[in-house]
């Protein structure tokens, strides 16, 4: 929740149980990044984007491209 008003949404969890869910940010553009974001790195929304997070697709399109529904 801390990184909501920079405008991250969560877009999918992490079915492996980690509870570092995966992000886009809606200032990031028409096809932004994907993120996990490491949920025990900090409750500071400035620290969560410094040190915790990872991109995981470069555009969100990406994902879309190479996703598989279970």
């Amino acid at each position: 929740m801390a990184i909501r008003p920079s405008g991250y949404v969560c877009i999918a969890g992490c079915t492996l149980g980690s509870g570092d869910q995966y992000y886009i940010c809606n200032a990031d553009g028409d096809d932004p990044p994907v993120y996990q974001i490491y949920h025990d790195v900090s409750d500071v929304a400035d620290e969560i984007i410094a040190n915790g997070r990872e991109i995981i697709f470069p555009k969100l399109s990406l994902l879309f491209d190479v996703a598989r529904i279970t």
